[in-house]
Formats: structure tokens, sequence, C-alpha cells
């Protein structure tokens, strides 16, 4: 199994090479354009090679928005809570396992059961940012 942060660097080093590539062929297109236009002028292929050249240039800031979102890719832990209701402390407990049977309060000691919620939260991995979602 291979580590994230080395999946992290492949991944920007493929954007990277897209990249090079995709500028090279930009000045190649440029190159083409400024010779076609001492033969034909401005028409036909002046305007081909404009509208090819504006298709890279929109492939380039997609390329720089999947490399912004790659950079800031977090990866989440999933923890699945379990509410249960104590009627005489009027608090909710929440536990890790989940079972039908009762569980002893741990401010008075009384058997409670569930409550019928349970809350999964998305931790992200070494940090203490949470996502909560309800369920």
């Amino acid at each position: 199994m291979k580590n994230f942060s080395q999946i992290k660097e492949r991944i920007l080093r493929i954007i990277n090479t897209e990249k090079d590539r995709t500028n090279q062929e930009i000045e190649e297109l440029l190159q083409k354009q400024r010779a076609q236009s001492f033969c034909y002028g401005y028409r036909g292929f002046y305007n081909r090679y404009e509208k090819a050249i504006a298709r890279r240039k929109s492939y380039l800031s997609e390329l720089d928005s999947l490399k912004q979102t790659t950079s800031k890719a977090v990866v989440f832990d999933k923890l699945s809570l379990h509410a249960y209701y104590c009627p005489t402390c009027n608090q909710h407990i929440y536990t890790e396992y989940s079972s039908t049977e009762t569980v002893s309060c741990p401010c008075c000691e009384r058997k409670i059961w569930r409550d019928g919620k349970s809350v999964t939260w998305d931790i992200v991995k070494d940090s203490k940012q949470v996502k909560l979602r309800y369920t």
C-alpha cells in the first residue's frame, strides 16, 4: 500500500508534465499562426489557431484548479456514536458501540436504553477539524 503523500506527488507530477506539454503546443500554434498570417492574412487559418489556443488556455486553467484541489485534499476517519438517554440525569450519553442491551449511566449508574439516534463524525486525520453529520 502506497503512502498518501507519494500518490499526491505522482498526481502533481502528471499535472506538471501535462501543463508543460500544453504550453509547448501553445507556442507551436502561435508560431504556425504567425507564419500563416503572412501568407493567408487574418482569416481562416488564423481564426482556427485562435480557437485552438483558447481551448488550450482553458485546459491550462482547469489543470491549475485541479492542482489546487489536489493540494488541499484531506483524509477523513469515520467515528460513529450511538446515543443513550438517561431520564434521571436528563442527559444524552454517546458510546462507540451499539448494543440492544442496556448500558449503565456514567453519572447515576442507572440502566439506560438506546435513544434511537446516532451521530457519524468525519474527523480529519491528524487534525482537530470535524465535519458533523446526524443520521
